[in-house]
């Protein structure tokens, strides 16, 4: 049996220095095998003084399990390697749901280790969007992620074009596997590495979503509400009600919060009477709900102030009144309650009271036109793209024609003037009445210009 060597012929030491609090330099020293250069650990040895340094550096490395710790880090390395052979030898549509499964996936595990989680929205989209359009591919099933290649990539994106795939869904689906195959690349698990900027995206279209004018938002304003919505009372002879039934103050203060505060779908559920300040008349938004992720920070981390609108502090006052009433008015209730408390309003609550108060001002909602695969009837609130996130560009425009682009992004709390620009580029009448005006040619001044000339 081999004589085991001693300590100080397999390790070494080496010295540095490092600055404390109170202004003292120390020595520290790092530990590392000699056959491999590995660093294994280091200690701060608490003095300045180099000789005492050395001393105590050479009784540590008597004392500590270098040895244990050289083997741990070479079990370590040599699992690091199997994974990534593991990865490696993959088929990539495998390898595509495994990177956007939580639990199994490093790079998932490494965004929360660093403070940097995704939401469980943004997950759930990518897994969708792979098991959708990537993970029933022949060739991804067949060619392992070392195999990969911009070639194969861009076959896919074809395949999914020739397989009627609209443009936008397409370039979606890009972006939930760019982000895998980026990973990987950057970790040496591709044999023969490529840039995903090499790929020639399809154009994406975007319907550009309508806005209601001044004119209509005054008369939802004026909209009677009710507490709460009954079932009407059937019909005879088969009969059905035509006109849509009315809506109730939860409903009625959801359009106005989108409409004259500009808060996005999220932070109206997530909205509690703490943050509503009637003495200020200010809201202050602190949160946004989602019901994959629940609770929390606003998107984008756009957490800000907004000025209560003399038209919402009536709505808002009203629903207070009905909310004390039903014992839902505690600091930490939700603005627009369920009817289980502590738990936000339904999104599909919150659709159908915009949509009723559309149609209850006039504009149709003709929902069945998709369902019946023709075009939506003239001036329909399906024609005009109007949706409830319209509020948000509606009040984006109105601010922006009133107190300038810059004050008022910091209303809606766009962090950049290029996201604002895409909310508040709308035309407005008024400012369409204003450009008209400018467009026309005053006959008692063209007259007064003729004779000067």
């Amino acid at each position: 049996m081999a004589k085991p060597l001693p300590s100080d012929e397999l390790f070494t030491f080496t010295l540095f220095k490092r600055p404390t609090i109170d202004g003292r330099v120390v020595f520290y020293a790092r530990f590392i095998e000699k056959a491999t250069g590995t660093i294994l650990t280091q200690r701060s040895l608490g003095t300045g003084d180099e000789r005492d340094a050395v001393a105590q550096a050479g009784r540590l490395m008597a004392q500590l399990p270098l040895a244990k710790i050289a083997k741990a880090k070479v079990s370590q390395t040599q699992g690091n390697l199997e994974s990534a052979e593991r990865l490696r030898n993959m088929d990539l549509a495998s390898y595509f749901i495994w990177f956007w499964t939580p639990g199994a996936s490093d790079y998932l595990r490494d965004r929360i280790d660093a403070e940097k989680p995704l939401s469980n929205y943004y997950i759930l989209e990518q897994g969708r969007s792979i098991a959708k359009h990537a993970m029933n591919y022949a060739p991804f099933k067949k060619t392992r992620l070392r195999e990969g290649s911009l070639y194969l990539t861009e076959s896919w994106m074809h395949h999914l074009k020739r397989e009627g795939v609209r443009p936008n869904v397409i370039v979606d689906a890009l972006a939930a596997i760019r982000t895998p195959l980026s990973w990987a690349i950057k970790r040496n698990l591709l044999d023969e590495p490529f840039s995903m900027a090499a790929i020639v995206r399809p154009k994406e279209h975007h319907e550009k979503r309508g806005i209601l004018s001044r004119t209509e938002v005054a008369k939802i304003v004026a909209l009677p509400a009710v507490d709460a919505v009954v079932p009407r009372p059937r019909l005879k002879d088969g009969m059905k009600n035509e006109s849509p039934a009315p809506i109730d103050l939860r409903q009625k203060a959801v359009v106005l919060l989108s409409e004259l505060a500009a808060m996005r779908r999220g932070e109206i559920r997530a909205l509690k009477w703490r943050c509503v300040d009637f003495e200020k008349k200010l809201i202050s938004i602190e949160e946004n709900f989602v019901d994959s992720d629940g609770l929390k920070e606003p998107k984008r981390e756009s957490f800000g102030l907004v000025p209560i609108a003399k038209e919402l502090e009536t709505v808002l006052t009203d629903l207070k009144a009905l909310a004390d009433k039903l014992g839902r008015a505690a600091p930490e209730d939700f603005v627009i309650f369920n009817s289980k408390r502590g738990v936000p309003v339904a999104e599909i609550t919150m659709r159908q009271g915009f949509h009723r108060a559309l149609a209850l001002i006039g504009i149709e909602d003709d929902k069945k036109a998709s369902k019946e695969g023709r075009l939506p009837k003239p001036g329909s609130q399906q024609a005009r793209r109007l949706v409830l996130h319209s509020g948000r560009h509606g009040a984006a425009t109105r601010l922006a024609e009133k107190i300038g682009a810059r004050d008022a992004a910091r209303i809606t709390r766009h962090r950049s003037a290029q996201a604002f620009a895409g909310y508040s580029d709308h035309s407005t009448e008024e400012f369409l009445e204003r450009a008209r005006e400018a467009l026309s040619v005053d006959s008692d001044q063209s007259s007064t210009s003729s004779s000067q000339d």
